[in-house]
């Protein structure tokens, strides 16, 4: 049984009635992954769903930066630098987005694109 949430997200519980949440734009996320190191993480925007929700989950003790390009990724602006679970949304206009732990030595940092 699925049911929309209040943030527009569909909702589906399993049999044994535990809530999964599920994007509606694609029905899947359109990036995601685990910053297991500083290196930066550049997700390319073209093909994303519109508005796209991007979120930032960084580990005990880690900060992660979120960049943004206009310019096909030329240049980088920074977004921001967070240190707790941080979501926002996006409604056009950016191109790439870079995703890098700039603090911290942990290894679960995650980000994601919905």
């Amino acid at each position: 049984m699925n049911y929309q949430n209040e943030r527009g997200g569909m909702q589906q519980y399993t049999p044994d009635g535990a809530a999964h949440t599920r994007p509606t734009m694609s029905g899947a996320q359109f990036a995601s992954g685990t910053l297991a190191n500083g290196v930066a993480v550049i997700v390319p925007m073209a093909g994303a769903p519109l508005p796209a929700t991007v979120t930032v989950n960084p580990a005990a003790g880690d900060t992660v930066s979120v960049w943004y390009s206009l310019d096909g990724g030329a240049s980088y602006t920074l977004r921001s630098a967070v240190t707790t679970y941080t979501e926002d949304v996006l409604s056009g206009g950016v191109t790439h987005l870079k995703f890098q732990r700039t603090a911290g030595a942990g290894t679960t940092s995650t980000y994601g694109v919905v």
